[in-house]
């Protein structure tokens, strides 16, 4: 069976540079990342265990490679964002007495999705709601906190 996917996985070669193309990545980071997932297609051949076509087990290595690679990034902008100018104190905005007066029920949404940086699945699956109830609570949360800063 894994010479056989093998065989079928060389077929989806394309599929991966362009799903990483479409990303609006560089030509570098496109090879990179797709030689990852090929890298790890290869490594996890033996666990494949058919429930999914090639496919779609293949796009999901590459969504999660997308996604560590991403996460990747937004930590090293971060870092390189000190040379930002500190706001004058007449500019500055307590937001977290802004987060502090937000309704109760609110706060554990605001606290996972923006403390945590989970998803929407994530905090749903916590809190025990449905995905569109958080949706709408972080409609309420972004809609509450831009009308006090402004």
């Amino acid at each position: 069976m894994s010479e056989d996917l093998y065989k079928q996985v060389l077929n989806y070669e394309g599929k991966i540079t362009r799903f990483f193309l479409s990303k609006q990545l560089s030509r570098e980071e496109v090879e990179d990342l797709s030689q990852e997932v090929l890298c790890r297609i290869y490594e996890s051949l033996h666990s494949f265990r058919g429930s999914s076509s090639p496919g779609t087990w293949i796009y999901a290595i590459c969504r999660n490679v997308l996604f560590e690679f991403m996460r990747k990034q937004n930590r090293i902008q971060v870092l390189g964002e000190r040379d930002i100018p500190v706001p004058d104190k007449t500019e500055y905005i307590d937001f977290t007495s802004l987060v502090d007066n937000l309704p109760g029920y609110l706060k554990p949404v605001y606290s996972r999705r923006f403390r945590e940086n989970l998803s929407i699945r994530e905090i749903a699956r916590e809190l025990n709601m449905a995905e569109g109830t958080v949706k709408y609570y972080l409609f309420i949360i972004k809609k509450y906190l831009r009308n006090m800063v402004q």
